[in-house]
């Protein structure tokens, strides 16, 4: 699947990061923020200079770019899935900067962390300690009748990052270690996977709640077992189905996995799921354009790059699965 190679982790682009200082943040944070802190000034105004400037009320904005500390914009561009473009821009903006004055490129004095940074709640969040951090990517198949502005498209990638403590991840793996024991993985782990992840990341993204969820299974099976650690395969199959919004996602899911005995953590995870997703009522669509697509997705151990360090979207609503 090409999800496993998106412009985070193109080697040309790793090859160029060295000489940037990787920044990320969700629009959503700067929706909230005062509008006189530092870091919301410099932002606002370089994404002021972007094809998004008309949008910038509501912080509707999205892309890679290049900023200098003094908050001026040097390159970049919306594309976030062709690393040629990337690359490109990345390479613009070295040139821009290296012939900048010195004052222009830097702030007149250091920023106060205390007092110049835009804070939020999901700051402080970091991933569990020795527990499965996910990374979901979520997209389209090919399908008849998309067009490429369709975010249904399979040229959209999804991403998002799913946490489990430690104890919760131990509910990934049969509690009899034998080759050819099975364990239905306990609900609240998998539903949380269903209700907040399968489906979910298609304009506007909605989560499911829990009448939506009409079928929710996925069975783990030992298909070895070593001193050191044991493999696990899934098989399972969801369906959700929105009364209210008449949203639907159904998939079967498949997924292979290691675990490592002495660790007590995980080495290796893929679940897969594949099925069709349907629009909901008030989503408009062009005549002829399909209302149900198929779907992909797949999650997989989480990435080292800054992006995959983010707090997943939904995290608040983990509490409800516990």
């Amino acid at each position: 699947m090409r999800t496993r190679q998106l412009v985070c982790n193109d080697p040309e682009v790793l090859r160029r990061l060295d000489r940037f200082v990787p920044a990320i943040g969700h629009p959503g944070k700067y929706r909230e923020a005062r509008k006189d802190v530092l870091e919301y000034k410099l932002l606002y105004g370089a994404m002021m200079q972007t094809s998004f400037a008309s949008e910038m009320g509501r912080w509707h904005v999205q892309g890679l770019y290049v900023i200098t500390p003094s908050g001026k914009l040097l390159s970049g561009s919306n594309n976030v899935t062709d690393p040629a473009v990337t690359v490109r821009e990345m390479d613009k903006g070295l040139e821009k900067y290296a012939a900048m004055p010195r004052e222009e490129r830097l702030l007149a004095a250091a920023p106060d962390p205390a007092r110049d940074r835009v804070r939020s709640a999901s700051d402080d969040l970091k991933p569990p300690v020795d527990g499965l951090i996910l990374r979901m990517a979520s997209r389209g198949l090919p399908a008849e009748g998309l067009t490429s502005n369709d975010t249904r498209h399979q040229s959209f990638v999804k991403l998002e990052h799913v946490w489990y403590t430690q104890k919760e991840a131990r509910a990934f793996v049969p509690t009899e270690l034998r080759v050819g024991a099975k364990m239905a993985v306990k609900p609240a782990a998998f539903r949380r996977l269903a209700q907040l992840y399968l489906g979910v990341y298609v304009q506007p993204n909605i989560t499911w709640v829990p009448e939506d969820i009409k079928e929710a299974t996925l069975t783990a099976e030992v298909a070895a077992i070593t001193p050191e650690s044991v493999d696990i395969v899934f098989s399972g199959r969801c369906r959700m189905d929105s009364a209210g919004s008449k949203r639907k996602f159904e998939a079967d899911l498949i997924g292979e996995a290691t675990f490592r005995l002495r660790s007590q953590t995980f080495s290796a995870f893929d679940l897969l799921a594949v099925g069709s997703h349907t629009l909901g009522a008030w989503d408009k669509t062009d005549e002829g354009v399909p209302r149900t697509t198929p779907m992909g997705v797949l999650f997989s151990l989480n990435g080292k790059n800054l992006n995959d360090q983010i707090a997943p979207e939904y995290h608040a609503a983990y509490q409800n699965f516990e």
